[in-house]
């Protein structure tokens, strides 16, 4: 079976480009008997640009239909592999653009829903006159009776089950492990870190020279509706509390990521600015060397999103993997990633509440458990398996 894969890898780096990258390695696998072709449609450069308009785009977008027809009629790929856009306007006017000409083409279609929130989109926006009407049905075009949709969890296939795909399969996103020496040498020193902020939170010192410093981590885009400013109202709280308790306690916030918007980048630094009980270090995106230091040396992570178009997040993924305890909100397919009974969950928008869950995981975290959650269900490993059994189901369906 020939796949085209018409999807991105990086540059830019994030979280869908990886996967895409990871499903093309799958399909590479010598037992996989699937022929991968793939075009890579880089429609945005950076970041900052994937939902911003620009001329190179529709240049690109004219590119990327060109080659589909070369390629179907030269090489006779029988299925089409794409990863629908979230509700962005930008993204969307790609997918319009694109996905009929697929359609028509290609006698059947695969998506792979990343992004999160189409589907309830299209129920407010088809509502909304001639152009709530001209969306309703683009989408329907573009979307609707896929052979296969594959989704990441049981909590966001709400998008796919808006338009009628023939199978829908859950695959949860998957890496390689970036913290193989987890077992000999990492949890040790968890361990020793839980022991020691267990001891001031038992016997309180507030001698400065032995002042208790705990690293809490947000690792993402840096944006509002990614939770940034709510943690950090969070940790103002919780810094607060251990200074009048007297704990000897202080917070450092290790903020890795990039601005996309300047306007939101001037107003963190004022509000960093304002405040004196935390200590905040800006990292800027982070990769590699750096990335590992920053999930090693955190006693915690912090992701109070609540991004419209949250799916899966890898960065939990990987936090797992390092045993890093995070206070997430209860928002997307988050609760599914960290499992049902996760006890650090907490309501959107609520940073009193994520206080509360970052002080009870300080002591209360079982690192070993969260470490056996991601070599169970998310790596590399696991994504490839479930990824060639539900092709070769659907081959042998066909």
């Amino acid at each position: 079976m020939k796949i085209l894969v018409l999807a991105q890898i990086p540059p830019p780096l994030h979280g869908q480009s990886r996967m895409v990258e990871l499903f093309l390695d799958c399909l590479s696998e010598r037992e996989s008997e699937i022929e991968a072709i793939h075009l890579n449609f880089k429609f945005s450069d950076e970041l900052k640009d994937t939902s911003r308009f620009q001329v190179k785009k529709c240049f690109r977008i004219l590119y990327i239909l060109l080659q589909m027809i070369r390629i179907r009629i030269g090489q006779s790929p029988e299925v089409f592999y794409y990863v629908p856009a979230p509700a962005k306007r930008i993204p969307l006017m790609r997918d319009y653009l694109t996905l009929p000409l697929a359609r028509l083409l290609f006698k059947r279609v695969i998506y792979h829903w990343h992004a999160v929130g189409v589907g309830q989109w299209l129920k407010v926006r088809s509502k909304e006159g001639i152009g709530g009407y001209f969306d309703r049905l683009l989408c329907n075009i573009c979307y609707n009776n896929a052979d296969l949709s594959i989704v990441l969890s049981n909590l966001t296939r709400v998008d796919a089950e808006v338009f009628n795909p023939k199978k829908m399969e859950v695959v949860y996103n998957g890496i390689p492990d970036p913290c193989t020496d987890f077992s000999s040498k990492l949890l040790e020193q968890r361990l020793r870190r839980q022991s020691l902020i267990k001891t001031r939170f038992k016997s309180p010192d507030n001698n400065a020279e032995k002042q208790l410093t705990i690293r809490i981590l947000f690792l993402s885009l840096c944006t509002k509706e990614k939770g940034l400013f709510d943690a950090l109202t969070a940790l103002e709280i919780l810094a607060e509390a251990f200074l009048n308790e007297g704990k000897g306690i202080a917070i450092r916030f290790d903020v890795a990521g990039t601005f996309p918007d300047k306007k939101v980048k001037e107003e963190f630094l004022q509000r960093i600015q304002n405040q004196n009980v935390v200590t905040v270090i800006l990292h800027d995106f982070v990769d590699g060397k750096k990335k590992d230091a920053l999930f090693r040396e955190a006693d915690a992570m912090v992701y109070p999103s609540y991004y419209e178009n949250e799916g899966f997040p890898l960065v939990l993924i990987e936090a797992l993997a390092y045993g890093l305890p995070i206070a997430a909100s209860n928002w997307r397919g988050i609760p599914e990633l960290l499992g049902e009974d996760y006890p650090f969950l907490a309501t959107i928008s609520n940073p009193e509440a994520i206080a509360e869950k970052l002080c009870l995981q300080m002591v209360d975290a079982e690192f070993l458990n969260l470490r056996k959650r991601f070599e169970q269900l998310f790596t590399e490993a696991v994504f490839k398996n479930r990824i060639l059994e539900i092709l070769g189901i659907y081959k042998i369906d066909k």
